[in-house]
C-alpha cells in the first residue's frame, strides 16, 4: 500500500495545501499555530490528505486492471501483492480516516476533502470515469487542486468566508491545472482505442 501510494503526488498536494495555509496565514492576524493544538490538527489535516489520496489512488485501481495488466504491470494488483478484497478493505479504512481526520480538523477542510474525494472518483471510477476525457479530466484535477489549496485556507483562516479568497487566485488555479498537458493516462486512452 505504501509503495503503491505514489509519494510524489502525496508531496505535491501537501504542499498545496501548505500553500493555502501559508497564504491564509500571511493575510490573518497571525494568532494561529501559538499552541501544540493547532500543530495537532495540522498534523491530523495532512494525515487526512495523505488518507483521501490514496484511497483514491485504490479505486483507480481497482477499476483499472485490465488497463493496468499492460501500461502499470508493477501495481500490486496486478503483481498479484495485494488482492482486491485486500485493497478494498484498506479503501475502507483510507476513506474512514479520511473524513474523520477532515472533521476534527473543521467544517471547511471537511467539505473539502469530500469535494476532493467526490472529484476523484468521478474522474477515476465508473460509471463516468472522465480520466480519459481531454480537458475534462484536467478540469476534475483542478478541482481537487483548488479544494486541497481551499482546505489549507480556510483551516487557518480566522474569516469562514468564500469571499475572502481572491476569486482571480482561484480562476487563476482552475485555468493553469485545466490547460496543462493532460498526459498522465494517455496509455490507458491508447488502449482504450485499441481494445
Amino acid at each position: 500500500v505504501i509503495k503503491n501510494s505514489r509519494p510524489e503526488r502525496i508531496g505535491f498536494y501537501v504542499s498545496l495545501l501548505f500553500g493555502g495555509m501559508g497564504f491564509a496565514y500571511l493575510s490573518s492576524d497571525r494568532l494561529f499555530l501559538s499552541s501544540w493544538v493547532d500543530w495537532m490538527s495540522v498534523v491530523v489535516l495532512i494525515l487526512s490528505l495523505c488518507s483521501a489520496w490514496v484511497y483514491s489512488v485504490h479505486m483507480n485501481d481497482l477499476a483499472d486492471i485490465s488497463i493496468d495488466t499492460i501500461s502499470n504491470p508493477t501495481r500490486p494488483l496486478i503483481q498479484g501483492s495485494l488482492t482486491a478484497r485486500d485493497m478494498q478493505e484498506s479503501a475502507h479504512i483510507l476513506l474512514a480516516s479520511a473524513l474523520l481526520g477532515s472533521f476534527a480538523a473543521g467544517y471547511f477542510p471537511f467539505f473539502m476533502t469530500v469535494l476532493f474525494l467526490s472529484t476523484y472518483h468521478i474522474y477515476s471510477t465508473p460509471p463516468l470515469r472522465l480520466k480519459c476525457v481531454p480537458i475534462l479530466s484536467s478540469f476534475l484535477i483542478s478541482v481537487a487542486v483548488l479544494a486541497t489549496v481551499l482546505s489549507g485556507y480556510f483551516f487557518i483562516s480566522p474569516d469562514k468566508n468564500f469571499h475572502m479568497f481572491p476569486i482571480s487566485l482561484a480562476v487563476g488555479i482552475m485555468v493553469v491545472f485545466t490547460l496543462a498537458a493532460n498526459v498522465r493516462d494517455v496509455k490507458e486512452v491508447d488502449f482504450k482505442l485499441v481494445k
